[in-house]
């Protein structure tokens, strides 16, 4: 797989109860692992977000949430979601 970058747009994501909506860019970066107890390499594509803004509703608004920008669980949930 070649280098892809993808833009997201208002993908929203639910965590703990609380919606977050993101805007942002990705890319597909390909890393290269080792099995030394097996004496296997290999390559896989991983995707990785290199921009992310974050918003989250409060019930009647989006309300910047620059915080969850490094919130490890909402990128996960993030690459999930992007990465199907």
């Amino acid at each position: 797989m070649a280098e892809e970058r993808i833009k997201f747009y208002d993908v929203q994501i639910e965590l703990d109860g609380v919606e977050y909506s993101c805007d942002g860019e990705a890319e597909y970066q390909t890393v290269n692992s080792s099995r030394e107890e097996w004496g296997v390499e290999y390559e896989y594509e991983d995707l990785e977000i290199v921009d992310l803004s974050v918003k989250r509703w409060d019930g009647y608004d989006w309300i910047d949430a620059p915080e969850m920008a490094n919130d490890k669980q909402l990128e996960a949930e993030l690459i999930e979601t992007l990465d199907y």
